[in-house]
């Protein structure tokens, strides 16, 4: 998250400056750190981070979970009570977690084994007892908090039962010791820098107050989680701005430390007897309930990649609902579901190919005969479609028509944008269907250039929204480069599409296909580009999530460019007359001095085109202005 209140930089400038190795820190800088957390801010993206320095997370290798356990650590420093209910209403689940647990321990693991319903009636004694445990340990209880948000984010997990769910098996992994600092650090730095933070975003304190409840301030009472932890830990919250609490000054033996120091032979010898005990998911999901609410009331509900009907061959309708309006960005499904009642708009997925052609005879005089000799096409009948996917046609063939006439008859109240565009609560939404990233990118990005040219039209005030279903110029490489989504290839290279949205007041851009859990802070970001902060929804991957509201999007969005246009009026300007200069179209009357990409060399009397056009330098020279001209124009996309 960016800095949005103009006090924050100043204080983040001040707490840089005292710590001396960020003189060799070109990019992450130091804001506050103790021994074992850091406070990183990234200057050249203006974000922050909190990173561990002399801690290590866990002594199991390859854990998944840390980011779902930090955030368990902070929502149970904001809200105990509720986090407990939360766990409560996952008995079922963590008793079924527990079962499989002691069935590694048994040595019979599903399918091998007995199946698990029938292994759980049978240790129903034993499972009650180590659920139990569970609240006696409030830690350990913070960490089964995290597995169980990953398990509702991501689907069931697998890998090492014992350790995640059976407290005596758990006390070894040093979680627990590392859960304990972590939380002690956000209290600590919250209050000595008046700051609110949600681990990754850092507001001042004014200004987190009024964010949703994600944020831990030095606002936040820590009464109640003071009381229900060890008392080394709870001392951390007492005082605020406690030192660091020393090894072997906790009151709870099980609370430790493994430090990065002294981790060498130490985290060897830990490591070595670990086996991780690994089943596929699905193979795992139907033993699971799903305690999450099944709709939401979202006014503007963004969700995509539902892919029903996989797990649940007989589901007829969408998983989840929401009677407002929807924006379903391609991949509802994979098992003809239909939905009557669902509203809002649609577009077209890789997968939503599949659902509708997966199985299809095809005679001579069919609609669809003339695409009988493509590979992609028979990939795709015979339910191929990993293989069929780097062959599909670009978005404007007519094939796309035939799958968008097939989803709406499915849904016919949402409305399947096929390269068109809606409008909704005086935004408009440009639906394109790109199911899936185009081999040539060169290629795929001057068909999105024309095809929003012909949506967009003449209208470049009203706030506009592109919504595909695979990334129009890869939105991912605007996340944090720490994000596991992000990637820096295949970024915008199209003058023609830059400067649509310089030219359209494009607020946001929406599209599926990635699947980053919805539960994860890196779904959305507010970026800096074309000259104007947008936000960037990257995927809203809905495993068991219904959706998110985009409405507050609008708000951070419209915060966003009002302190832009605050804080930096001439700044703005002049970047938008960067911008408009390189792609505008010019005139043989036009002063040489003002066209930018066009040079004139007196000794010569010759006129040099210079551009960057595609990734490709691009140099010609002519003797002829007018000419010259012309051909940069070409350049421009003019």
């Amino acid at each position: 998250m960016t800095n949005e209140n103009n006090n924050l930089p100043r204080l983040i400038e001040e707490q840089i400056k005292q710590y001396p190795q960020n003189r060799r820190r070109p990019v992450n800088k130091v804001v506050y750190a103790n021994r074992y957390f850091a406070l990183e801010n990234n200057i050249k993206e203006n974000t922050f981070s909190i990173v561990a320095n002399d801690l290590v997370f866990s002594a199991i290798p390859y854990d998944t979970a840390r980011y779902y356990i930090e955030r368990a650590a902070r929502y149970s420093m904001l809200s105990p009570e509720k986090t407990r209910r939360y766990l409560e209403s996952q008995e079922d689940n963590i008793k079924t977690y527990i079962g499989k647990a002691l069935m590694q321990q048994a040595g019979v693991m599903y399918p091998y084994g007995p199946d698990v319903d029938e292994f759980v009636a049978k240790n129903e004694t034993h499972i009650t007892a180590e659920y139990h445990k569970i609240f006696e340990h409030p830690l350990f209880e913070i960490q089964v908090l995290g597995r169980l948000m990953q398990h509702d984010s991501t689907g069931p997990l697998s890998a090492n039962l014992a350790g995640k769910f059976l407290y005596d098996s758990n006390r070894f992994t040093d979680i627990i010791g590392y859960i304990s600092e972590y939380m002690k650090f956000i209290a600590q730095v919250t209050d000595d820098l008046q700051i609110s933070t949600d681990g990754s975003g850092v507001m001042s304190l004014s200004e987190g107050t009024n964010l949703e409840n994600l944020y831990v301030s030095a606002d936040t009472d820590l009464t109640r989680v003071s009381e229900l932890l060890p008392a080394g830990t709870a001392a951390g919250f007492n005082s605020r701005a406690v030192s660091n609490i020393n090894e072997g000054q906790y009151d709870d033996p099980d609370t430790q430390i493994l430090l990065k120091s002294v981790v060498g032979a130490e985290l060897s010898k830990a490591r070595q007897n670990y086996t991780a005990h690994s089943v596929n998911p699905k193979l795992i999901d139907p033993y699971y309930k799903i305690v999450l609410p099944t709709s939401n009331n979202n006014k503007i509900n963004v969700v995509s990649d539902i892919h029903a009907g996989v797990a649940n061959k007989n589901l007829t309708s969408l998983p989840f609902s929401n009677d407002n309006f929807n924006i379903i960005a391609g991949d509802a499904s994979d098992g003809r579901v239909s939905d009557k009642n669902i509203k809002g708009i649609y577009v077209i997925g890789n997968h939503d190919m599949t659902d509708v052609l997966a199985g299809t005879i095809v005679s001579k005089d069919d609609t669809l005969a003339k695409y009988r000799d493509y590979q992609w096409f028979q990939l795709l009948v015979a339910n191929l479609g990993n293989d069929a996917w780097p062959l599909l046609p670009a978005g404007d063939n007519d094939i796309y028509a035939y799958i968008a006439d097939d989803v709406q008859s499915r849904f016919p109240q949402l409305k399947v944008l096929n390269n068109e565009s809606t409008m909704y609560a005086g935004v408009r939404y440009a639906g394109l269907t790109v199911p899936i990233r185009f081999s040539n990118q060169a290629t795929e990005q001057q068909w999105i250039a024309d095809e929003l040219i012909r949506i967009l039209g003449d209208d470049i005030t009203t706030p506009t929204v592109v919504v595909s279903h695979a990334p129009i110029f890869n939105e991912l490489s605007m996340l944090s480069k720490k994000s596991k989504s992000f990637n820096d290839k295949y970024a915008l290279s199209n003058n023609q599409l830059a400067k649509i949205f310089t030219q359209y007041n494009v607020v946001g851009v929406v599209h599926g296909h990635h699947h980053i859990p919805a539960a994860q802070a890196n779904w959305h970001k507010i970026v800096k580009q074309f000259g104007r902060p947008m936000f960037v929804i990257d995927s809203i991957y809905a495993n068991n999530n219904t959706g998110q509201e985009l409405e507050k999007e609008f708000t951070r969005q419209r915060r966003a460019a009002e302190s832009e246009k605050r804080n930096n009026p001439n700044q703005l300007a002049a970047r938008k007359a960067r911008i408009e200069a390189k792609t505008r179209e010019y005139t043989v009357d036009d002063d040489i001095k003002q066209v930018v990409g066009l040079t004139y060399e007196k000794p010569r009397n010759r006129y040099t085109v210079d551009k960057t056009i595609d990734g490709k330098h691009i140099r010609k020279r002519f003797l002829n202005k007018a000419e010259a001209i012309s051909y940069l124009n070409q350049m421009n996309g003019h």
